[in-house]
């Protein structure tokens, strides 16, 4: 191998490891989701066990979270996809725009298919 081909597969490999070491911002909001979810739940657990009688607003409160902290993590990654101007998971038209050419090809597809066999029908009578 010569000497500017073992550069080039150093900077390829130097480019994967740095892809794969960066965080991006869905990763930060789901695991800040999971901690503190985990935390409510902790907190919670230690109360019962202690005996305190503020457990039933904690667990109203782990209850409420469940669903809000989640929904909150979505509309994040959505705003962030919408101010960078990048499609993410939490893009509301996920199947939309960049699809549409593909259904109309298979609508045409299948209305050929369809004229086909129509024709095929009238020959055969």
């Amino acid at each position: 191998m010569s000497e500017n081909q073992n550069n080039t597969n150093v900077e390829t490999e130097n480019q994967a490891e740095e892809k794969k070491s960066k965080v991006t911002v869905k990763q930060v909001f789901a695991i800040l989701g999971i901690v503190v979810l985990a935390g409510l739940y902790l907190l919670t657990l230690a109360a019962a066990m202690m005996g305190q009688g503020s457990v039933t607003g904690l667990f109203t409160i782990c209850v409420i979270a469940t669903f809000v902290v989640p929904l909150l993590i979505w509309v994040m990654i959505w705003g962030v996809g919408a101010i960078t101007s990048k499609k993410t998971i939490a893009s509301v038209n996920l199947g939309g725009e960049d699809h549409i050419d593909d259904v109309n090809a298979e609508i045409e597809k299948i209305k050929s298919e369809n004229e086909a066999k129509k024709e095929d029908v009238a020959k055969d009578q």
